[in-house]
């Protein structure tokens, strides 16, 4: 009669001793699962809270901008009328065109940093042919509420540009993306992103840290 192998039972205590190895290790594993369920709540409360300060700054910046913007249209609706006024001197228009040439200069200089310098290169062209007199007063009315058109218009699109930008005391060409004239959003050549961000009646430049995730920008 063939006998059955004899197999011998684990003693007690290191049964004892695996369960309660098992039950450290799960321990372990739910304390480390909800450190990272608390790291994900406290990194969506902070994005949350910076999307709503985001909301907050582009609100006040939404309301600025419709400000100056009716002010300048105002300003140069009532140039345009009297340039088209039969017998108006050139000599009466001139220190009014002037003065809006000023004043949309200044304009330009606290907008959004978007192509400034050649949105300034025209108002300095402006300017130079009114000095000069290489144009009549009204001519250059027409010429400066066109200006105030691109402008306007700026303020209803969005695009994709590739600019200069100066950051953290360097140029660098990247890719810009605008948003109406509100937002203005970079991808430097290393692949980081940043934006322009309001500082004062200036703007500055800043890569982007735990606020709006790259990703988003990049979509």
């Amino acid at each position: 009669m063939a006998m059955a192998p004899y197999i011998a039972a684990e003693p007690p205590s290191r049964t004892l001793d695996n369960l309660v190895q098992n039950i450290i290790e799960l321990r372990g594993d739910l304390e480390g699962l909800d450190a990272t369920i608390q790291r994900l709540e406290s990194a969506h409360e902070a994005r949350m809270s910076s999307l709503a300060q985001r909301e907050g700054e582009l609100a006040a910046q939404t309301e600025r901008q419709d400000l100056i913007m009716e002010q300048m249209e105002r300003k140069l609706a009532d140039l345009r009328g009297q340039s088209d006024k039969a017998g108006v001197a050139a000599e009466q228009l001139t220190p009014v065109l002037k003065a809006a040439i000023d004043d949309m200069r200044e304009y330009v200089k606290t907008s959004l940093p978007f192509k400034r310098s050649e949105r300034l290169a025209v108002l300095d062209d402006i300017q130079a042919q009114l000095e000069r007199g290489m144009l009549k007063a009204p001519r250059l009315a027409n010429r400066l509420w066109s200006f105030y058109s691109d402008e306007l218009r700026l303020t209803g699109d969005s695009a994709v540009y590739r600019q200069p930008i100066v950051i953290q005391g360097q140029e660098r060409l990247v890719d810009v993306a605008r948003l109406g004239m509100m937002s203005l959003y970079f991808r430097s050549d290393d692949g980081r992103f940043g934006y322009a961000a309001r500082a004062g009646d200036d703007w500055i430049y800043r890569y982007l840290g735990g606020g709006v995730p790259a990703d988003e920008v990049a979509a």
